[in-house]
């Protein structure tokens, strides 16, 4: 069986006319055919909602190593307790915005906590009641907390409740 060396790998790849190398930070070094690499610079920053509510131990949260990219440092310890379990998240667009949950007594209650300021905060509560909706088959009403205890600072299980406890 024939093998290439690194070097011959790299000069064969360098005489393609159509591909780049690219490095993507703490990723590596990548190739890509220029055609691909243009259609990537020339994409538009998306102005379009998507939000959604995500379960406690979602493998979106829990599957990465490396969570920058959907989480700022300074909620960490808002998503993830000590032992590094997550709990239910808003996401918009991929990154993690604040953390929802849910109450049945005396009346079904969703609870959001947003973590800034979004200006989509009619977006956020009907994907709440949506939630709600489906959770407890009947209309709830939606809250929002402006206020919560960081999960590395709460008891086991914390996350399977984040809001527990906390008024609006």
């Amino acid at each position: 069986m024939d093998r290439f060396s690194k070097t011959q790998v790299r000069k064969i790849v360098d005489d393609l006319n159509d591909l780049e190398y690219v490095t993507i930070s703490e990723i590596g070094e990548h190739i890509i055919s220029k055609n691909d690499l243009n259609k990537i610079k020339n994409v538009s920053e998306n102005n379009n909602h998507n939000i959604n509510l995500l379960p406690a131990l979602d493998p979106y949260i829990m599957g990465y190593k490396d969570r920058d990219r959907y989480l700022d440092k300074e909620y960490f310890n808002y998503i993830f307790d000590r032992a590094g379990s997550g709990t239910t998240t808003i996401v918009n667009n991929g990154k993690i915005i604040g953390v929802w949950d849910f109450e049945g007594n005396p009346s079904p209650v969703v609870k959001i906590f947003i973590f800034e300021d979004q200006n989509i905060s009619k977006e956020i509560e009907e994907k709440a009641r949506e939630i709600g909706k489906f959770i407890y088959e009947k209309e709830v009403m939606v809250k929002r907390c402006e206020d919560m205890t960081p999960l590395d600072k709460r008891t086991t299980g914390g996350f399977m409740a984040p809001l527990k406890d906390i008024n609006s």
